[in-house]
């Protein structure tokens, strides 16, 4: 888990903001942006945990992830749900990934966690996860 570079890139100041302003419990940018790897077209990947009093995690997901695709200018926004993801996933983007809001602590604790669960995870629970996701979505449409 990185801070690394955070003063000086108006992005990571930018999604900090929004998160700010949204029940998020933990922010962590991942991928190709927290690696300082990110081309041109890479997108913006930001893993969250959800303040505990949030009730439609899905739908504050969806909320947060306009809003960060209006403060940066870009649709390339990919917010995952650290209750709801993969724990492969989850764990990578915690280990590898900038803390931008939350506890350093919490982010152990929660690799913890999210390490157990992939230990457990069979296929069929992953399948019936993603058709979890895809009900959801088919709701909203």
């Amino acid at each position: 888990m990185s801070r690394d570079g955070e003063k000086d890139d108006p992005m990571i100041a930018t999604v900090r903001e929004v998160l700010a302003d949204h029940p998020v419990r933990l922010g962590v940018l991942f991928g190709s942006r927290a690696r300082g790897t990110a081309g041109t077209h890479s997108d913006v990947d930001v893993a969250v945990e959800f303040s505990p009093s949030v009730e439609d995690r899905f739908g504050a997901r969806l909320a947060l992830g306009v809003a960060l695709a209006r403060a940066l200018g870009t649709d390339d926004v990919d917010v995952v749900d650290l209750d709801d993801v993969r724990p492969a996933v989850g764990y990578s983007a915690l280990d590898e990934g900038q803390l931008l809001v939350g506890d350093p602590e919490r982010i152990e604790s929660l690799k913890r966690q999210l390490d157990r669960e992939r230990e457990r995870t069979t296929p069929e629970e992953r399948r019936e996860r993603f058709d979890d996701a895809l009900d959801r979505l088919e709701e909203l449409v």
